[in-house]
């Protein structure tokens, strides 16, 4: 079974929700949509699909394949430390080792190819919060109608 272009997000997110630690939310962008941050549930892994990129064609561009990029940023809390930052790495780093587990070299359907790391954004620290992201990459190939 392979699925539509933006089929990828509920299969990430379940499987995330399978993988990580009691207490740790799952977020997509339509559930992070008008938050304020001071108001955001931590601790939490948001899913955030960042675009795709043409790789390789055949046929003149019938036949396209495409790797998807999303990103899962795992937020946390913590007072301790706010100027060092260190409660928000301790609180971090166990579920960013859960992340990489459950989606390095997982396959999500038929027709996509296992999930990569790749690159993404540096950490951010904000007010207590911190957010670290991983990027991450898959293939799919996708054919144009037959004339």
């Amino acid at each position: 079974m392979t699925g539509h272009f933006l089929a990828l997000e509920p299969l990430i997110e379940a499987r995330l929700k399978a993988h990580l630690p009691a207490g740790v939310h799952v977020l997509t962008a339509a559930d992070l949509a008008g938050v304020e941050e001071r108001a955001q549930v931590t601790p939490a892994v948001h899913l955030i699909y960042r675009g795709y990129r043409p790789t390789q064609d055949q046929g003149q561009g019938k036949i396209q394949e495409i790797e998807q990029i999303w990103w899962t940023v795992v937020a946390v809390r913590s007072a301790r430390d706010i100027k060092g930052g260190s409660g928000t790495r301790e609180q971090a780093g166990p579920i960013i080792d859960a992340v990489l587990e459950a989606l390095m070299g997982w396959r999500p359907i038929e027709g996509y190819l296992p999930l990569k790391l790749a690159p993404s954004a540096a950490p951010a620290y904000r007010a207590g919060f911190a957010y670290h992201p991983l990027g991450w990459t898959t293939r799919t190939t996708k054919r144009g109608a037959q004339q």
